[in-house]
């Protein structure tokens, strides 16, 4: 029975990364982390000072508006579009969060890059406050 409980565990993460939608994967998102991985490298032997580092650079990233699913993102990347154009946009977002994995659902499996319902929700949020005159 052990064996058994150890296989699916094994095979389980192999699943979910089947069911991911390759639309829900930001390659600039995947560049990012990397990047932040590979700034923090230096604190590899301690792994908290390694995490705290890790947060603080994409931090700055998210500020800077380079992560998708971020307000910041979306007020850097559709600040400039007509209403029209947002309103394309806003539908895209909401058939693409349809197929996205919830937060949760990515923490124990995570996919780098990945976008999320909730990443999703703050593009969707951001455009709708622009279009209501927010």
């Amino acid at each position: 029975m052990k064996r058994l409980f150890c296989l699916l565990f094994l095979i389980f993460p192999v699943l979910t990364y089947a069911e991911i939608n390759p639309a829900n994967i930001s390659k600039e998102n995947a560049a990012l982390d990397k990047k932040a991985d590979m700034e923090c490298k230096k604190h590899q032997n301690n792994m908290q000072k390694q995490v705290i580092c890790i947060v603080k650079v994409k931090e700055t990233y998210r500020k800077q508006g380079k992560y998708r699913g971020t307000r910041e993102y979306a007020a850097t990347h559709y600040n400039s579009l007509s209403p029209s154009e947002l309103k394309a946009k806003l539908q895209k977002l909401r058939a693409l969060r349809e197929s996205a994995r919830l937060d949760g659902d990515t923490m124990l499996d995570p996919v780098p890059g990945e976008i999320t319902e909730e990443g999703y929700d703050n593009e969707i949020a951001w455009i709708e406050n622009k279009l209501n005159g927010y």
